[in-house]
């Protein structure tokens, strides 16, 4: 087999794992490690990660390395077809034939299914396809387990170079059968050849109570085989049956299936070619003989669904001299690609440049706002002085004349509590500040008669601009008034009205 050196197989047969760790050098295959395990209750078998997981972990228990994999498949998992070529097709051109009849023959899509034949005799081939969905998830699976796919092939192909070490005659047609950890694989091979392949869904017994019943179906599924072998137009008489593995139940199988069959029976002694653990158990043997077998040089040039026979490329021309052009292209713009992209780095630069200054101006006009804010809050503030002159004149008009009345005490005062914006352009600063201011006007003096007192009251009410508050007792020849008035900002405001 090519790459001589460390391989790693391995079978994943319904809910067992069963993988041997081999060196192959020359034709001579040592085993030297293999792990047999049940997938966990917690991992769904439809998930290629979780399995991918589960396999990792226990190939790494077992130090089995993972850079040279094949994977052993089932029959299950694979169609089986074979087919006559066309008289006159020439090498190059099988593998396009082989893909178009197959295309014809399957029941599911073609898109991503892996189709790989090999020889067969009297010029047909024998093809097989393993399913897109199938080999997307072996895919996955390897993916997350670290396995670095080199083959992936039937178990069945394994008992072809057992079968040719161990029997008298060879080429002899014989019905094999191999037990393995989750199914039963049944093969007829003839002539260096495989003729048929079979599996049935039967696991080895785990109590010796069940061998004899084991024994009987598989006799009913080899009997099976048989028959679905012998309506075929590749079909022959079978001289035995050959059962791999040399334990009890070898013994028990062959026994009934030849019994069967009315045929005589043999079982598979590892051949010279193999060297087995002297500590492996005999029914461990049976199950890993297939895996070993599949390592041998005889193998070679049989199935492998990872690296499949492909036909002759015929968009090649077409797409190197799409490439000379696209070179040439390359060559001739790759100046001109060369300087635009030296002028689009400095005007990027420059670009850079213009946004941090904009940046730096944004922040100096920002703060200049607010300056500008604090100053104009500040001149509103300062300049909020009530017109007290226009109202001193007005409160001087409405008081009465000496000797009638004469005025002892006049009192004013202001109070600014805030400063009020009104915005009345597109500018973020573009309207009118004001501070409106609370004021307050005291006036005392004394009169000749209550009259005049009465009179100036009534006037001072009258003016609707201020409040009038009457301080102190009631007399009178006297008079106490304060006035008040809110909102009075600018030094224009003065109240309007009144008479002289």
């Amino acid at each position: 087999m090519s790459g001589a050196g460390a391989w790693t197989v391995i079978e994943l047969d319904h809910d067992k794992l069963c993988a041997i760790c081999a060196r192959v050098s020359g034709s001579r295959v040592t085993v030297r490690s293999w792990a047999l395990a049940t997938r966990p209750k917690d991992v769904d078998p439809s998930d290629a990660t979780a399995v991918g997981e589960w396999i990792g972990r226990t190939l790494s228990a077992e130090s089995m390395p993972r850079s040279r994999v094949m994977i052993s498949l089932s029959r299950r998992d694979v169609v089986l077809k074979r087919l006559a070529v066309p008289e006159g097709a020439r090498g190059a051109e099988i593998p396009g034939v082989v893909r178009l009849q197959m295309s014809r023959q399957l029941s599911v899509g073609m898109e991503g299914t892996q189709i790989d034949y090999q020889p067969a005799e009297d010029g047909a081939v024998l093809a097989g396809a393993l399913p897109g969905d199938r080999f997307s998830w072996l895919g996955q699976m390897a993916k997350r387990a670290g396995l670095r796919v080199r083959r992936m092939t039937l178990r069945g192909f394994g008992l072809l170079p057992l079968i040719a070490s161990s029997a008298e005659r060879p080429d002899a047609p014989v019905l094999a059968v191999s037990t393995g950890a989750g199914s039963t694989e049944f093969a007829v091979l003839g002539g260096g050849q495989v003729l048929f392949l079979r599996t049935a869904d039967v696991t080895r017994p785990t109590d010796d109570a069940e061998l004899e019943s084991f024994g009987q179906r598989l006799a009913v599924e080899a009997k099976r085989t048989w028959m679905s072998f012998r309506v075929g137009p590749e079909s022959t008489e079978v001289e035995a049956v050959v059962v791999v593995g040399e334990d009890e139940v070898a013994s028990e199988v062959g026994s009934a299936c030849a019994s069967g069959l009315e045929l005589p029976w043999t079982t598979i002694r590892h051949p010279a070619w193999l060297r087995l653990p002297e500590h492996m158990p005999p029914e461990l043997a049976a199950m890993v003989l297939p895996l070993a077998g599949l390592l041998h040089p005889a193998t070679e040039g049989f199935l492998n669904f990872q690296s499949p026979r492909r036909g002759p490329d015929t968009g090649a021309v077409r797409r190197q001299v799409a490439l000379l052009g696209a070179f040439a292209l390359l060559l001739v713009g790759g100046g001109g690609y060369v300087l635009g992209s030296n002028a689009l780095r400095r005007l990027e630069g420059r670009v850079k440049e213009l946004n941090e200054t904009n940046g730096e101006l944004r922040a100096e006009y920002s703060a200049l706002l607010k300056e500008r804010a604090r100053l104009e809050h500040l001149r509103a503030w300062i300049g909020a002085r009530p017109a007290w002159s226009g109202q001193i004149r007005w409160l001087s008009d409405r008081l009465p004349t000496p000797p009638a009345g004469l005025v002892n005490v006049i009192q004013a005062s202001a109070s600014i509590d805030s400063v009020e914006f009104t915005p009345e352009g597109t500018g973020v600063l573009d309207g009118s500040w004001r501070a409106p201011a609370d004021t307050r006007l005291v006036v005392a003096g004394a009169a000749q008669r209550a009259e005049v007192v009465q009179e100036l009251r009534r006037r001072l009410i009258e003016g609707e601009f201020y409040r009038v508050v009457t301080e102190g007792q009631d007399v009178p020849d006297r008079y106490r008034f304060e006035l008040q008035a809110a909102g009075v900002a600018g030094p224009h405001e003065a109240p309007a009205g009144g008479d002289s």
